[in-house]
């Protein structure tokens, strides 16, 4: 988060500044009050430095913040700087953006402002008893000066405050925008699976299906282009990908020709030397940021279009398939859909889906498939029956 980006939000800029200190009404003689104590307070500031930071780490929280050795130091060389500023008599539009930094950096590092406003307390106190000190013999003195170190300091806490709760609310902000994209992207995950359930469900063609799947997936995952295969063996049983439904990616002429002849059978990939061919060999899900310098790629064919990420995921035909059963049976109930489970072969299966929630099933564990006559034969013996 930029400074001149929270002036700009908080509206703080020289004018409006002006106008902050007239509120506090920070006269010139005030101002030439503190300037006559700020030499004469350098003597002091190692001394209210360690005793400021050791009245803070009596508790606990503050303790843990400031265990590291190195944030220590960093943090001490920045109140001198901070302290040497204080009584400078230089109020100008640049100690307010000094503050709103500060205001910021308190944010980031997690100190809320009980924290903040409380150590200022003790390290106002601190500086006015050295003050008290300085100016023992001129006592007098003592009471506007300590009335305008005051003024100043309500500057900067006002400051550093407003910095603050603009940094707690962007933060807010952006972490509600976060839930609210997951969210979105889990809506239209789920959007997507019940759409491509649907399309088997209704009975429509696998093609279509699976040409649902892919578009869904491109769009989840911002894609350009994309496509399904089927992995084969070949004769030396070495694995290959056999496309079933790939988008219109815009190839050159000569590319669009061969799609287009490969189409009804499909187009087949054998190359094992670049990404896709790491999915093959592997089984394993390949993501690459980088194609371009990926040690895995091996280029793209002649008139592709050029590749600024690559995602393969492979899905597998065996026990993990349990999860997506599992989603596609609680995602039917959802949109009040009833699952149908194919293919049945053992108890085991069986009891398995029912425990899961799936609606029906079919399979040779419950019978042996009928032709017409005897399924005319089980209607009417239903019909009888009730």
């Amino acid at each position: 988060m930029r400074v001149e980006e929270v002036l700009k939000r908080l509206n703080i800029n020289p004018v409006s500044f002006d106008e902050r200190k007239a509120l506090i009404n920070l006269s010139t003689t005030e101002i030439q009050l503190l300037e006559a104590i700020h030499k004469p307070l350098y003597a002091y500031e190692n001394e209210l430095i360690h005793a400021f930071y050791q009245h803070l780490l009596k508790f606990d929280h503050a303790s843990k913040m400031l265990h590291d050795v190195n944030l220590m130091g960093k943090l001490q060389e920045t109140q001198k700087l901070y302290f040497r500023k204080l009584t400078a008599g230089d109020y100008g539009f640049d100690y307010a953006q000094d503050r709103i930094r500060v205001g910021i950096a308190h944010q980031r590092v997690g100190l809320t402002p009980q924290w903040y406003i409380g150590a200022y307390g003790v390290y106002l106190d601190l500086v006015c008893k050295f003050v008290s000190v300085i100016l023992n013999s001129d006592k007098e003195r003592i009471e506007p000066t300590l009335t305008a170190l005051y003024k100043v300091a309500l500057l900067d806490i006002t400051l550093a405050f407003d910095a603050y709760m603009y940094a707690s609310h962007q933060t807010l902000e952006q972490s509600r925008q976060q839930i609210s994209d997951k969210y979105d992207f889990q809506i239209r995950t789920i959007n997507a699976i019940a759409k491509i359930q649907r399309a088997f469900i209704l009975n429509e063609s696998y093609g279509s299906a699976l040409s649902l799947l892919l578009n869904e997936l491109i769009a989840l995952t911002d894609s350009q282009f994309g496509l399904i295969g089927e992995v084969r063996e070949d004769s030396q049983l070495r694995p290959y990908l056999k496309v079933r439904v790939l988008t219109n990616i815009s190839w050159d002429h000569q590319t669009r020709e061969l799609y287009e002849e490969s189409k009804a059978d499909g187009l087949e990939f054998h190359n094992h030397h670049n990404l896709l061919g790491e999915v093959l060999t592997t089984g394993q899900a390949v993501i690459s940021n980088n194609p371009q310098d990926d040690s895995r790629a091996g280029g793209t064919p002649h008139g592709h279009p050029k590749l600024s990420s690559f995602l393969g995921l492979p899905i597998l035909d065996d026990e993990k398939n349990l999860a997506i059963v599992k989603t596609i049976i609680s995602t039917a109930k959802i949109f009040g859909l009833k699952t149908l489970a194919e293919g049945i072969e053992t108890q085991e299966i069986a009891m398995l889906l029912a425990e899961l929630g799936c609606d029906w099933g079919q399979g040779y564990y419950f019978d042996k498939p009928l032709s017409v006559d005897q399924f005319e034969k089980l209607l009417l013996s239903y019909k009888r029956e009730y």
